[in-house]
């Protein structure tokens, strides 16, 4: 994500010591947590709209005029069918 805020917790256990996430995903749970209350930039929700589009069955105008909030869950949502797709999840 271009100029992902640095996040400094973890969403899924709390602390920072344990998490996996990258600096995407991360950013990605603070806006849908609202963690994050900076709002995204156009270049980081352009980024959002690109990274759904990659994904068979999402398409960026269901997210167009979105929250950051539904923007982010996309996303995420997009990622987790991808890994379903590819047997990961």
């Amino acid at each position: 994500m271009p100029n992902c805020p640095a996040v400094d917790f973890c969403h899924c256990y709390g602390t920072p010591d344990h998490c996996v996430c990258g600096s995407s995903e991360k950013a990605l749970r603070g806006w849908l947590n609202g963690r994050i209350s900076q709002p995204m930039s156009a270049e980081q929700r352009e980024w959002c709209f690109s990274e759904i589009d990659l994904i068979e069955g999402y398409d960026r105008k269901d997210y167009e005029g979105s929250t950051d909030a539904n923007l982010a869950m996309g996303v995420l949502s997009a990622w987790l069918e991808y890994c379903r797709d590819k047997g990961l999840a």
